[in-house]
């Protein structure tokens, strides 16, 4: 959807994939190497990762995803220090209106991780946005985008990468890629 939007003067390539975490660096490097590979300086690198790392545990703590985060930017940057990077806080599981403790825990360690995302962000001179501002409509399971959240992300997604390198109009060539 994003790649629609933007037209055929940039590269999209999603690289998400179910259940993929926050690396956990220096053995996580492997299948993060290659997605760097053709990048350059005007391309922008986005990274939406952290809901994976919270739901893996019953006693869900931001600490540990954003302690993954500083290193993952950190190498980035060590990685491709001309080639922008776009850290997204992703949208918080469930609803304020949920009545279960767990998913109101979970939500609620979903706001710590991505406050300490966007101070990572910011110490690592990477862009920063917080989907979870951005009303993401969720599927049934409050975890997930429905058809609908992926067009609201699509939207989002193109009005930040066309703002961050300018319109898409003025270059060509420009990559974006995104876990």
């Amino acid at each position: 959807m994003v790649a629609e939007r933007l037209g055929t003067e940039w590269q999209v390539r999603p690289e998400g994939m179910n259940g993929r975490q926050l690396p956990d660096l220096p053995c996580d490097e492997k299948w993060i190497r290659p997605l760097l590979r053709d990048l350059h300086a005007g391309d922008v690198f986005s990274v939406m990762l952290g809901t994976n790392d919270l739901l893996v545990t019953t006693e869900p703590d931001a600490a540990e995803p954003v302690r993954r985060m500083r290193a993952f930017l950190h190498f980035l940057r060590a990685e491709m220090p001309e080639t922008g990077i776009l850290v997204i806080a992703p949208p918080w599981v469930g609803s304020e209106q949920s009545r279960d403790p767990a998913i109101l825990r979970y939500r609620e360690t979903g706001r710590e991780m991505n406050e300490g995302f966007r101070q990572e962000a910011l110490r690592a001179g990477a862009f920063f946005a917080d989907a979870a501002q951005w009303q993401i409509d969720l599927s049934a399971d409050q975890v997930h985008f429905s058809e609908k959240g992926h067009r609201q992300f699509a939207g989002n997604m193109t009005e930040i990468l066309q703002a961050i390198t300018g319109s898409a109009e003025e270059g060509g060539g420009k990559k974006a890629v995104w876990k």
